[in-house]
């Protein structure tokens, strides 16, 4: 009993010691707004937390949709078929995520995916397993993407072999790095092609990284399984190509949803110089941890329009008014996009075709959660194979 306590001890100086920390490393007032000069869609400041406007709904005429659902969550629909990766709407709280087991929010994630049509998604990506990436997928493959492969990183397969009725929907991209996949959907080809890169996750806070390392074994059940054992295995970014009828490439993107280090993740400089990325989607926290981000990945891919993503504070129940994740701030993004328009400037960006209401510039956007934007492709792509 004693040493229980001894630990319960320890762990609640560790928690002591890490909210202190946060506490330091931010390098101002808690963020939520992108400043009005550094956007083209709006005159004043753009206030996350009460927004003037509410997220564009689809396009109807885009050739391409892609909305953001959140945190890490994307969904492409693209010639009928849809490709997510993996959204979080569970939102434990800190003092759970470091010191409780993985939950999930079967509310919450009904609601958060009710209005994509989780029924038609084709194919689940999670590009790491920590539990904002993964916790919530055995739920949305069993009650609501029924008909969706998931690819995940070995450790996450691990993780999911406690559920076995999606046992044979889950693919490892570990043995696939560095190889083109043609997506498929009950042996037919899906108008999706992917090359995962090898990446890696920059550490949370002053070069620490939370929940780093592999999962070796398969897990029988999830029941008492704390969140750090959801350990983030191997980091993986995307090209993903969309392709057109005849299986010609129109559209690239490149993504990415954790920071990587200098030179990590970027794709083959062949593959680039045959085509560019005409988006690429990337993480803003902790950016400030890795030198030569975003720059490094956006040189690479030589990214014509870029998406920043996985902003939100996910420690709080997406109902509540939306916050920078703690570290994050007003300057910080500011920074960021800053680098960005620099980074691509001077390269013809594919706009969206209908506005939308996250903070954007002439190159980039940040979509609000639930947000849509619609891209165009071009004019001598076949999207239909009849006259």
């Amino acid at each position: 009993m004693a040493s229980r306590r001894r630990r319960t001890f320890l762990a609640l100086l560790v928690v002591a010691a890490l909210a202190s920390g946060f506490a330091i490393y931010r390098d101002g007032r808690h963020g939520r707004r992108v400043f009005a000069d550094r956007m083209t869609n709006h005159e004043s400041d753009f206030d996350f937390g009460a927004p003037p406007c509410g997220p564009a709904a689809k396009p109807a005429s885009a050739d391409l949709r892609i909305a953001y659902l959140g945190v890490g969550g994307l969904l492409i629909e693209w010639r009928g078929s849809m490709l997510a990766t993996a959204p979080y709407y569970t939102r434990q709280g800190l003092f759970e995520v470091m010191l409780g087991n993985v939950r999930i929010d079967t509310d919450a994630i009904a609601h958060g995916v009710g209005d994509f049509d989780p029924g038609s998604w084709d194919v689940l990506l999670s590009a790491h397993s920590h539990y904002d990436h993964l916790a919530d997928v055995p739920e949305l493959m069993l009650r609501h993407a029924t008909g969706a492969t998931l690819w995940t990183n070995r450790s996450g397969a691990h993780m999911l072999g406690a559920y076995p009725e999606i046992e044979h929907r889950v693919r490892s991209i570990n043995d696939e790095v560095g190889t083109w996949i043609r997506l498929e959907k009950s042996d037919e080809s899906l108008p999706f092609k992917m090359l995962p890169l090898t990446s890696a996750h920059a550490p949370h806070l002053y070069g620490l990284a939370f929940a780093h390392g592999t999962v070796d074994e398969r897990w029988s059940s999830w029941d008492g399984r704390n969140t750090r054992a959801m350990r983030d295995g191997l980091t993986a970014s995307f090209l993903i190509d969309l392709l057109d009828e005849t299986g010609e490439t129109v559209f690239r993107i490149f993504f990415q949803d954790s920071a990587s280090p200098a030179g990590i993740g970027h794709p083959p400089t062949e593959w680039i110089d045959e085509r560019a990325a005409d988006l690429a989607v990337i993480c803003i926290p902790p950016y400030w941890q890795v030198e030569d981000y975003p720059e490094g990945v956006l040189e690479s891919t030589a990214a014509r329009y870029v998406m920043t993503i996985h902003y939100e504070d996910f420690f709080r129940p997406a109902e509540e008014p939306i916050r920078f994740v703690q570290s994050l701030t007003d300057a910080r993004v500011d920074t960021l996009l800053e680098r960005v328009e620099n980074a691509t400037r001077g390269r013809a960006a594919p706009l969206p075709v209908t506005a939308i209401c996250g903070p954007s510039g002439d190159r980039w956007a940040m979509p609000l959660p639930g947000e849509w934007l619609g891209f165009d492709v071009p004019d001598d792509a076949v999207l239909t194979s009849e006259p």
